[in-house]
Protein backbone atom coordinates (compact mmCIF):
# COMPACT_ATOMS: atom_id res chain seq x y z
CA UNK A 1 0.00 0.00 0.00
CA UNK A 2 2.53 2.74 0.82
CA UNK A 3 5.12 1.37 -1.82
CA UNK A 4 2.11 2.12 -4.46
CA UNK A 5 1.62 5.43 -2.97
CA UNK A 6 5.57 6.19 -3.34
CA UNK A 7 5.47 5.11 -6.40
CA UNK A 8 3.07 6.91 -8.25
CA UNK A 9 3.62 10.16 -5.99
CA UNK A 10 6.78 10.85 -4.54
CA UNK A 11 8.43 9.50 -7.05
CA UNK A 12 7.21 11.34 -9.53
CA UNK A 13 6.62 14.98 -8.05
CA UNK A 14 10.14 15.19 -6.14
CA UNK A 15 12.92 15.58 -7.60
CA UNK A 16 15.60 14.50 -5.23
CA UNK A 17 18.64 15.74 -7.55
CA UNK A 18 16.74 18.88 -8.04
CA UNK A 19 16.25 19.35 -4.08
CA UNK A 20 19.92 17.77 -3.21
CA UNK A 21 21.01 20.66 -5.69
CA UNK A 22 19.84 23.15 -3.78
CA UNK A 23 22.21 22.98 -1.11
CA UNK A 24 25.19 25.36 -1.34
CA UNK A 25 28.64 23.09 -0.42
CA UNK A 26 30.24 26.82 1.00
CA UNK A 27 27.46 26.53 3.55
CA UNK A 28 27.05 22.82 4.74
CA UNK A 29 31.45 23.66 4.88
CA UNK A 30 30.49 26.37 7.40
CA UNK A 31 28.33 23.94 9.57
CA UNK A 32 30.43 20.95 9.40
CA UNK A 33 33.93 21.86 8.66
CA UNK A 34 34.28 22.06 12.96
CA UNK A 35 32.57 19.02 13.46
CA UNK A 36 35.37 17.28 11.13
CA UNK A 37 37.96 16.27 14.10
CA UNK A 38 34.90 13.85 15.33
CA UNK A 39 34.48 12.59 12.21
CA UNK A 40 37.95 11.77 11.38
CA UNK A 41 39.49 11.05 14.92
CA UNK A 42 37.17 7.92 15.63
CA UNK A 43 38.30 6.25 12.11
CA UNK A 44 41.82 6.99 12.96
CA UNK A 45 41.46 5.68 16.31
CA UNK A 46 39.52 2.76 14.74
CA UNK A 47 41.94 1.70 12.17
CA UNK A 48 44.83 1.67 14.63
CA UNK A 49 43.88 -0.15 17.23
CA UNK A 50 44.34 -3.86 18.42
CA UNK A 51 42.55 -6.42 16.98
CA UNK A 52 43.06 -10.25 18.14
CA UNK A 53 46.31 -9.33 19.93
CA UNK A 54 47.98 -7.72 17.08
CA UNK A 55 48.24 -4.00 15.90
CA UNK A 56 45.84 -3.73 12.61
CA UNK A 57 48.47 -1.02 11.30
CA UNK A 58 52.16 -1.37 11.63
CA UNK A 59 54.04 1.66 13.05
CA UNK A 60 55.25 3.18 9.76
CA UNK A 61 51.59 2.75 8.17
CA UNK A 62 50.22 4.44 11.62
CA UNK A 63 53.19 7.46 11.00
CA UNK A 64 52.19 8.15 7.60
CA UNK A 65 48.46 7.52 7.85
CA UNK A 66 48.56 10.29 10.94
CA UNK A 67 50.49 12.65 9.07
CA UNK A 68 48.26 12.59 6.26
CA UNK A 69 45.29 13.44 8.84
CA UNK A 70 46.02 15.17 11.26
CA UNK A 71 45.58 18.28 9.10
CA UNK A 72 41.97 17.87 9.61
CA UNK A 73 41.84 15.83 13.18
CA UNK A 74 44.80 18.50 15.21
CA UNK A 75 45.26 21.74 13.72
CA UNK A 76 42.67 24.43 13.54
CA UNK A 77 44.38 26.13 10.75
CA UNK A 78 43.92 22.75 8.83
CA UNK A 79 40.63 22.40 9.98
CA UNK A 80 39.23 25.78 8.12
CA UNK A 81 41.16 24.84 4.92
CA UNK A 82 41.36 21.62 3.91
CA UNK A 83 38.78 20.33 6.45
CA UNK A 84 36.16 23.00 4.51
CA UNK A 85 37.55 21.26 1.42
CA UNK A 86 36.68 17.92 2.18
CA UNK A 87 33.07 19.09 3.04
CA UNK A 88 32.40 20.83 0.28
CA UNK A 89 34.04 17.70 -1.70
CA UNK A 90 31.35 15.71 0.03
CA UNK A 91 28.47 17.82 -0.44
CA UNK A 92 29.19 18.00 -4.40
CA UNK A 93 29.83 14.11 -4.79
CA UNK A 94 26.83 13.43 -2.37
CA UNK A 95 24.61 15.70 -4.64
CA UNK A 96 26.11 14.41 -7.92
CA UNK A 97 25.08 10.78 -6.76
CA UNK A 98 22.25 11.55 -4.37
CA UNK A 99 19.78 8.46 -6.51
CA UNK A 100 22.47 5.69 -5.04
CA UNK A 101 22.59 7.53 -1.67
CA UNK A 102 19.07 7.79 -0.25
CA UNK A 103 16.34 5.33 -1.64
CA UNK A 104 12.96 7.56 -0.94
CA UNK A 105 10.85 4.50 -1.60
CA UNK A 106 12.81 2.28 1.59
CA UNK A 107 12.90 5.49 3.56
CA UNK A 108 9.45 6.03 3.36
CA UNK A 109 7.95 2.13 3.08
CA UNK A 110 10.36 1.23 6.04
CA UNK A 111 9.23 4.18 8.47
CA UNK A 112 5.35 3.56 7.48
CA UNK A 113 5.72 -0.34 7.99
CA UNK A 114 7.72 -0.12 11.35
CA UNK A 115 4.77 2.04 12.68
CA UNK A 116 1.79 1.59 10.86
CA UNK A 117 -0.23 4.22 12.67
CA UNK A 118 2.10 6.56 10.47
CA UNK A 119 -0.07 5.22 7.72
CA UNK A 120 -3.20 5.44 9.21
CA UNK A 121 -2.57 9.15 10.16
CA UNK A 122 -1.59 9.54 6.39
CA UNK A 123 -5.07 8.88 5.43
CA UNK A 124 -7.71 10.14 8.01
CA UNK A 125 -5.90 13.29 7.51
CA UNK A 126 -5.89 13.41 3.15
CA UNK A 127 -8.74 11.32 2.87
CA UNK A 128 -11.12 12.57 5.80
CA UNK A 129 -13.88 14.38 3.24
CA UNK A 130 -13.35 11.06 1.08
CA UNK A 131 -14.35 9.00 4.41
CA UNK A 132 -17.06 11.30 5.40
CA UNK A 133 -18.69 11.05 2.12
CA UNK A 134 -18.84 7.24 2.23
CA UNK A 135 -20.26 6.47 5.69
CA UNK A 136 -22.88 9.71 5.15
CA UNK A 137 -23.69 8.32 1.72
CA UNK A 138 -24.34 4.80 2.91
CA UNK A 139 -27.67 6.63 4.17
CA UNK A 140 -28.67 8.83 1.64
CA UNK A 141 -27.45 6.43 -1.47
CA UNK A 142 -29.59 3.11 0.81
CA UNK A 143 -32.69 5.54 0.85
CA UNK A 144 -32.87 6.41 -2.53
CA UNK A 145 -32.27 2.80 -3.95
CA UNK A 146 -34.49 1.43 -1.02
CA UNK A 147 -37.56 3.44 -2.39
CA UNK A 148 -37.88 0.54 -5.78
CA UNK A 149 -37.37 -2.02 -2.89
CA UNK A 150 -40.37 -0.93 -0.73
CA UNK A 151 -42.66 -0.56 -3.25
CA UNK A 152 -41.56 -4.36 -4.66
CA UNK A 153 -41.85 -5.81 -1.17
CA UNK A 154 -45.23 -4.07 -1.51
CA UNK A 155 -46.43 -6.44 -3.67
CA UNK A 156 -44.35 -9.61 -3.39
CA UNK A 157 -44.15 -10.25 0.24
CA UNK A 158 -41.32 -13.17 0.33
CA UNK A 159 -38.09 -13.67 1.36
CA UNK A 160 -35.80 -12.78 -1.40
CA UNK A 161 -37.51 -9.12 -2.19
CA UNK A 162 -36.42 -7.80 1.12
CA UNK A 163 -32.71 -10.59 1.67
CA UNK A 164 -31.82 -10.22 -2.29
CA UNK A 165 -32.92 -6.94 -2.71
CA UNK A 166 -31.24 -5.71 0.44
CA UNK A 167 -27.94 -7.62 -1.20
CA UNK A 168 -28.41 -5.31 -4.33
CA UNK A 169 -28.67 -1.92 -2.21
CA UNK A 170 -26.02 -2.85 -0.11
CA UNK A 171 -23.62 -3.63 -3.13
CA UNK A 172 -24.60 -0.30 -5.05
CA UNK A 173 -24.71 1.88 -2.25
CA UNK A 174 -20.65 1.51 -1.67
CA UNK A 175 -19.86 1.22 -5.47
CA UNK A 176 -21.91 4.20 -6.29
CA UNK A 177 -20.12 5.95 -3.72
CA UNK A 178 -16.49 5.21 -4.17
CA UNK A 179 -17.48 6.24 -7.97
CA UNK A 180 -18.29 9.75 -6.65
CA UNK A 181 -14.67 10.06 -4.76
CA UNK A 182 -12.84 9.78 -7.88
CA UNK A 183 -15.23 10.12 -10.84
CA UNK A 184 -15.56 12.26 -12.95
CA UNK A 185 -11.79 13.39 -13.44
CA UNK A 186 -12.86 16.27 -14.90
CA UNK A 187 -15.64 18.67 -14.12
CA UNK A 188 -18.43 17.61 -16.34
CA UNK A 189 -21.71 19.52 -16.91
CA UNK A 190 -25.16 16.99 -16.70
CA UNK A 191 -27.51 20.01 -17.96
CA UNK A 192 -27.58 22.56 -15.23
CA UNK A 193 -25.05 20.48 -12.84
CA UNK A 194 -21.36 20.30 -12.86
CA UNK A 195 -19.87 17.14 -11.38
CA UNK A 196 -16.07 16.10 -10.40
CA UNK A 197 -15.14 13.45 -7.76
CA UNK A 198 -15.01 14.74 -4.56
CA UNK A 199 -11.26 13.79 -4.02
CA UNK A 200 -10.50 15.59 -7.16
CA UNK A 201 -12.12 19.26 -6.33
CA UNK A 202 -9.96 19.09 -2.65
CA UNK A 203 -6.77 18.99 -5.05
CA UNK A 204 -5.42 21.91 -3.57
CA UNK A 205 -6.60 21.38 0.00
CA UNK A 206 -4.91 17.54 -0.20
CA UNK A 207 -1.93 18.19 -1.63
CA UNK A 208 -1.23 20.71 1.28
CA UNK A 209 -2.45 18.34 3.67
CA UNK A 210 -0.02 15.42 1.98
CA UNK A 211 3.11 18.02 1.59
CA UNK A 212 2.66 18.74 5.22
CA UNK A 213 2.45 15.20 6.62
CA UNK A 214 5.26 14.07 4.53
CA UNK A 215 8.33 17.18 5.14
CA UNK A 216 7.00 16.85 9.09
CA UNK A 217 6.93 13.23 9.88
CA UNK A 218 8.45 11.28 6.84
CA UNK A 219 10.94 13.29 4.93
CA UNK A 220 12.68 15.21 7.55
CA UNK A 221 16.71 15.70 7.46
CA UNK A 222 17.66 13.09 10.01
CA UNK A 223 14.72 10.73 8.76
CA UNK A 224 16.46 10.39 5.18
CA UNK A 225 20.16 10.16 6.30
CA UNK A 226 18.94 7.63 9.13
CA UNK A 227 17.92 5.68 6.15
CA UNK A 228 20.87 6.28 4.21
CA UNK A 229 22.72 4.60 6.99
CA UNK A 230 20.14 1.61 8.03
CA UNK A 231 19.71 0.61 4.36
CA UNK A 232 22.35 -1.84 3.20
CA UNK A 233 22.30 -0.52 -0.42
CA UNK A 234 23.03 2.83 0.55
CA UNK A 235 25.06 2.66 3.51
CA UNK A 236 27.66 0.75 1.13
CA UNK A 237 27.21 3.18 -0.98
CA UNK A 238 27.34 6.15 1.31
CA UNK A 239 30.49 4.70 2.70
CA UNK A 240 32.06 4.12 -0.76
CA UNK A 241 31.99 7.96 -1.16
CA UNK A 242 33.17 8.65 1.93
CA UNK A 243 36.18 6.47 1.85
CA UNK A 244 36.75 7.95 -1.73
CA UNK A 245 37.11 11.27 -0.14
CA UNK A 246 39.24 10.38 2.86
CA UNK A 247 41.14 8.78 0.44
CA UNK A 248 41.95 11.67 -1.73
CA UNK A 249 42.63 14.17 1.04
CA UNK A 250 45.32 11.33 2.76
CA UNK A 251 47.31 11.69 -0.91
CA UNK A 252 46.72 15.09 -1.15
CA UNK A 253 48.37 16.04 2.85
CA UNK A 254 51.11 13.48 2.39
CA UNK A 255 52.04 15.24 -0.96
CA UNK A 256 53.03 12.10 -2.28
CA UNK A 257 55.27 10.09 0.62
CA UNK A 258 53.37 7.06 0.44
CA UNK A 259 51.61 5.20 -1.79
CA UNK A 260 47.86 3.97 -0.61
CA UNK A 261 48.04 0.27 -1.64
CA UNK A 262 45.08 -1.50 -1.20
CA UNK A 263 45.67 -3.25 1.97
CA UNK A 264 45.87 0.10 3.30
CA UNK A 265 42.76 1.50 1.74
CA UNK A 266 40.33 -1.52 2.96
CA UNK A 267 41.52 -0.46 6.07
CA UNK A 268 40.36 2.81 5.75
CA UNK A 269 37.06 1.43 4.60
CA UNK A 270 36.99 -0.65 7.87
CA UNK A 271 37.85 2.08 10.04
CA UNK A 272 35.20 4.36 8.01
CA UNK A 273 32.62 1.59 8.13
CA UNK A 274 32.98 2.06 12.04
CA UNK A 275 32.64 5.59 12.45
CA UNK A 276 29.25 5.63 10.28
CA UNK A 277 27.89 4.08 13.29
CA UNK A 278 28.17 7.14 16.14
CA UNK A 279 30.92 9.41 14.90
CA UNK A 280 29.55 10.48 11.19
CA UNK A 281 25.71 10.74 12.18
CA UNK A 282 25.83 12.52 15.05
CA UNK A 283 28.76 15.22 13.50
CA UNK A 284 25.75 15.33 10.25
CA UNK A 285 22.74 16.26 13.02
CA UNK A 286 24.32 20.13 12.90
CA UNK A 287 23.47 20.45 9.31
CA UNK A 288 19.66 19.07 9.19
CA UNK A 289 18.03 22.44 10.25
CA UNK A 290 19.48 24.00 7.33
CA UNK A 291 19.05 20.88 4.85
CA UNK A 292 15.28 21.16 5.98
CA UNK A 293 14.73 25.01 5.81
CA UNK A 294 16.83 25.13 1.97
CA UNK A 295 15.65 21.84 0.36
CA UNK A 296 12.13 22.86 1.70
CA UNK A 297 10.37 19.73 0.90
CA UNK A 298 6.89 20.61 1.68
CA UNK A 299 6.27 23.31 -0.42
CA UNK A 300 8.26 21.65 -3.33
CA UNK A 301 5.51 19.12 -2.91
CA UNK A 302 2.93 20.92 -2.33
CA UNK A 303 3.42 23.16 -5.48
CA UNK A 304 4.26 20.13 -8.11
CA UNK A 305 1.03 18.01 -6.12
CA UNK A 306 -1.16 21.20 -7.36
CA UNK A 307 0.08 21.52 -10.94
CA UNK A 308 -0.60 17.65 -11.49
CA UNK A 309 -3.43 17.33 -13.78
CA UNK A 310 -6.21 15.17 -12.49
CA UNK A 311 -5.66 11.78 -13.63
CA UNK A 312 -2.73 12.13 -12.06
CA UNK A 313 -3.76 13.17 -8.40
CA UNK A 314 -6.16 10.69 -8.84
CA UNK A 315 -3.06 8.27 -8.11
CA UNK A 316 -2.10 10.16 -4.92
CA UNK A 317 -5.24 8.25 -2.98
CA UNK A 318 -7.69 6.17 -5.37
CA UNK A 319 -4.42 3.07 -5.45
CA UNK A 320 -5.37 2.50 -1.52
CA UNK A 321 -9.03 2.31 -2.43
CA UNK A 322 -8.38 -0.48 -5.40
CA UNK A 323 -6.68 -2.56 -3.15
CA UNK A 324 -9.65 -3.39 -0.78
CA UNK A 325 -12.57 -2.38 -2.98
CA UNK A 326 -13.57 -5.45 -3.68
CA UNK A 327 -13.90 -5.95 0.12
CA UNK A 328 -15.67 -2.15 0.65
CA UNK A 329 -18.53 -3.25 -2.27
CA UNK A 330 -18.74 -6.91 -1.28
CA UNK A 331 -18.86 -5.88 2.55
CA UNK A 332 -21.76 -3.61 1.98
CA UNK A 333 -23.50 -6.18 0.08
CA UNK A 334 -23.42 -8.79 3.13
CA UNK A 335 -24.86 -6.22 5.42
CA UNK A 336 -27.56 -5.22 3.27
CA UNK A 337 -28.17 -8.93 2.92
CA UNK A 338 -28.41 -9.36 6.65
CA UNK A 339 -30.26 -6.25 7.15
CA UNK A 340 -32.76 -7.64 4.14
CA UNK A 341 -33.14 -11.53 6.43
CA UNK A 342 -33.65 -9.28 9.49
CA UNK A 343 -36.31 -7.47 7.85
CA UNK A 344 -37.98 -10.11 7.00
CA UNK A 345 -37.74 -11.75 9.80
CA UNK A 346 -39.36 -9.24 11.52
CA UNK A 347 -42.01 -8.63 9.08
CA UNK A 348 -43.05 -12.39 9.23
CA UNK A 349 -42.64 -12.47 13.20
CA UNK A 350 -44.54 -9.15 13.82
CA UNK A 351 -47.39 -8.73 10.85
CA UNK A 352 -48.17 -4.84 10.78
CA UNK A 353 -51.86 -6.40 9.54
Amino acid sequence: MSSTMVDKTLAEMLCLNDLIGTLDPERMADLLAPEIPDMVQPIIEEITKKSDGEEILNASEKSLLQKGLEGIAKSDQFQRSIGRSFIIDLTKDIQKNIQQILDLNSCVVNQMTSNKKKLVDLFLTVGSAEFRFLEVSGFWFGLLLGVPQMILNAYYINAWTLSIGGLIVGLATNWLALKCCFEPLYPTKYGPFTFQGIFLKRQAVVSAEFSKFFAVRLLQAKRLFNSVFTNPITRKNFRSLFTQNILKTIKEQSRGLFELNNELQIKIRMGVEKAMKKAIPKSLEKSYDYIDKTCDIETNLRESMKAVPPKKFEQVLHPIFEEDEIILIVAGGALGLLAGLLQHYVVKKFPFS
